[in-house]
């Protein structure tokens, strides 16, 4: 137990210095050469053994503890994570039992049905990672907005009745205006999120589930696309339009002014420097804490819109 929080940590401590260089508005090797070691561990986030292990990157292109890895468990992460129910814990298992290394190897080892005799899988594991791997190869190409805005607009309407729903909007590259979507992404209120969740899966839109849970539920439609319906708490409502608006170029640049002024931004809301919540139910109030205008959604492309927002000539 106490080895498996600490992987926790560490994958925790990854990720938050990931989101910490990603928003940094001078480059991390430039940081590092000009301060060194200590400078980098001046960073949020960043301690001394991952501001050494940036320090071997810059220096010599590459992480020994990474390369080591890599031979160790010579598995495609990005691949196979990107399938519904596959986690990096579950591919290093694959991997270690089976040899499974990306989506090839993943659908050998369910046609030959070894998944299911595996400790922690079974029969209705490996069936829904086989369903996953099928949805995968039919949702590589993205679809035209004219097909999927239109069932976006009638599922968040179907939703909006009834008392189950607070209030429901469209987000993600649909709220946009993108020609093209990738997936259908829902926001909503609810305080009777488990109900909503049921009669959500039940809309006649919808072909089949991939993933349900009281605060998100992923289903496949019959246009041919996935959508992901979440429920957010009202206190951060605005905050999650924002965040799951985007684009993530958009958010990127946003969450560079917000860090720069002092604050952090996130999914949940604004924050200050001591941690106090500044603004997160009103979308448009985020933007004006930062000093923009508030930027229209189409508009959220990191195109120019961030400093025309700043100098409120949008």
């Amino acid at each position: 137990e106490e080895d498996k929080n600490n992987q926790n940590y560490e994958v925790r401590a990854y990720r938050n210095a990931a989101l910490t260089i990603g928003t940094l508005q001078e480059p991390i090797e430039d940081i590092y050469r000009n301060g060194g070691i200590e400078a980098l561990m001046r960073l949020p986030g960043i301690g001394k053994g991952l501001a050494e292990k940036i320090a071997e990157y810059v220096d010599h292109g590459t992480i020994g503890k990474y390369e080591e890895l890599k031979k160790k468990y010579p598995i495609n992460f990005s691949e196979l994570t990107m399938l519904d129910g596959m986690g990096a814990k579950r591919a290093v298992a694959l991997y270690k039992a089976l040899k499974v290394k990306d989506i090839a190897t993943l659908s050998k080892a369910i046609g030959s049905h070894k998944i299911r005799e595996l400790p922690g899988f079974g029969e209705k594991s490996e069936e829904q990672l086989k369903e996953s791997i099928r949805l995968h190869n039919s949702s590589k190409g993205r679809i035209l907005l004219g097909d999927a805005l239109p069932v976006a607009e009638s599922m968040v309407a179907k939703l909006s009745v009834g008392g189950l729903f607070k209030k429901v909007v469209i987000a993600g590259s649909a709220r946009r205006m993108r020609e093209t979507v990738g997936d259908i992404d829902i926001l909503a209120i609810s305080d009777r999120a488990e109900k909503g969740m049921d009669y959500f899966v039940g809309l006649e839109d919808v072909e089949k589930v991939i993933a349900k849970g009281p605060t998100k539920t992923t289903v496949w439609l019959k246009i041919g696309t996935s959508c992901d319906l979440r429920v957010i708490k009202p206190e951060s409502f605005g905050a999650a339009q924002q965040y799951f608006i985007g684009s993530k170029e958009h958010n990127i640049e946003v969450r560079k002014i917000a860090i720069k002024k002092g604050y952090k931004l996130n999914e949940y809301g604004l924050f200050g420097p001591k941690g106090k919540i500044v603004a997160s139910s009103d979308e448009s109030e985020i933007y004006n804490k930062l000093g923009m205008q508030y930027v229209p959604p189409e508009m959220r492309e990191a195109r120019g819109e961030i400093k025309l927002a700043l100098e409120h000539k949008l």
